[in-house]
């Protein structure tokens, strides 16, 4: 198989993965604290995963994310208060979709 099949099976088979997690969290009825648990985690290993992934900026965080990952098509822009990231596809909600066509139980439960 070419790598690049590889990859994309990879992304997707990830993308799928967080789609029932997350859906199964929230039958549970935990995301949210799950959610923050991850934030807080997240707070710690940020430094460490940027220094990996080679992210030195804010737009680094999408573009480089949406590179490895193939998530989400992403365009960001620098505003007098921060930045705006706006998602123009997103493999996850289309996953999500296609499963709640076909799988009713699984609607709403998305994290994005």
């Amino acid at each position: 198989m070419e790598i690049e099949k590889r990859l994309t099976m990879l992304q997707n088979t990830y993308a799928a993965s967080v789609a029932e997690t997350v859906n199964t969290y929230q039958k549970l009825k935990v995301l949210e604290t799950i959610v923050e648990r991850r934030k807080e985690r997240q707070a710690q290993t940020a430094p460490y995963l940027n220094h990996q992934l080679g992210i030195q900026s804010v737009e680094d965080v999408f573009y480089k994310l949406s590179e490895i990952y193939g998530c989400a098509n992403w365009t960001v822009e620098k505003t007098e208060d921060g930045y705006v990231a706006i998602a123009t596809s997103c493999k996850l909600c289309a996953l999500s979709k296609k499963w709640v066509e076909r799988i009713p139980v699984m609607a709403g439960a998305l994290i994005l």
